[in-house]
């Protein structure tokens, strides 16, 4: 699978400077509902229809209560670190937002090529692999709310005053770094999300990842190349009105060791500058 991560020509140098991708805290995104969509607005939403269902008020007051209170520290506490990508390869929106406005590039990872990282919703863990993962995110729409809408009532039928702790609780917390405003549509996006812990500091060398590392900002460091021939690096494609020319881009693949392995190609973006 690959995925695209548009940047200006400077950031590019950098990358192809650094061989990292950085992996940073999601709620500082340009996105200022990361968590909030989750954690507030969907949760206020599921929980007016909580109350408004059949369920026993006795069972389901008191988990509400204990939910409310659980999910204002989760906005608070310990956020998911990520980098955010795009499934498509040419799209405006992402060049006019992050790709210096035509102006920069875009870059194509095989996600694939991260064997450590599996395409799954990662969750807080003790392990590293289920902390770590790549996926598609899922935009706020009546059908997300009817899934979690299901997976809360149905704990709470199963599980009586224990459903917080045995189903809601975890389900909000595995999905809360991929619900998003819905008026980011546009934007096609997956991400690769992990959840920080000091227990993965003697297995962190398993993805040769490195962090936190908090100049100029927290954030930890993904390789994304084995220091040999081989890199998740696959393409790099030119903005419209890019700074760069396929020689000059050229000549940098060249400067980072990566001659002949990485597809070069142009925009087909017609975006006019003013």
């Amino acid at each position: 699978m690959i995925a695209y991560h548009y940047c200006s020509v400077e950031t590019l140098k950098n990358i192809l400077n650094s061989k990292v991708l950085w992996l940073s805290d999601l709620t500082k995104s340009n996105d200022s509902q990361e968590l909030v969509r989750t954690f507030d607005i969907l949760w206020a939403k599921v929980r007016q229809r909580l109350l408004d269902s059949d369920l026993d008020k006795s069972i389901v007051t008191p988990q509400i209560e204990i939910l409310d209170k659980q999910f204002s520290l989760e906005l608070q506490l310990y956020p998911p670190y990520g980098c955010c990508l795009c499934q498509r390869a040419d799209v405006l929106q992402q060049w006019l937002e992050y790709g210096d406005r035509t102006k920069g590039v875009v870059l194509g990872f095989e996600l694939n090529w991260f064997s450590d990282i599996q395409h799954q919703i990662p969750h807080p863990n003790s392990y590293i692999r289920q902390a770590i993962g790549y996926h598609e995110v899922f935009y706020h729409n009546n059908a997300v709310e009817d899934g979690f809408y299901k997976i809360c009532y149905d704990a709470i039928k199963g599980y009586g005053l224990s459903a917080w702790i045995m189903g809601i609780r975890p389900t909000f917390k595995h999905y809360s770094a991929f619900i998003k405003n819905p008026t980011f549509l546009g934007e096609y996006e997956t991400r690769i999300v992990y959840y920080p812990s000091e227990e993965h500091g003697y297995t962190r060398g398993l993805l040769n990842m490195r962090g936190p590392i908090r100049n100029p900002f927290e954030h930890y460091c993904l390789p994304w190349t084995n220091g040999n021939d081989d890199a998740a690096l696959r393409s790099i494609g030119l903005g419209c009105n890019s700074e760069l020319n396929v020689k000059g881009l050229v000549d940098l693949l060249n400067d980072a060791g990566l001659t002949g392995r990485v597809e070069v190609f142009i925009s087909e973006c017609s975006y006019r500058l003013r």
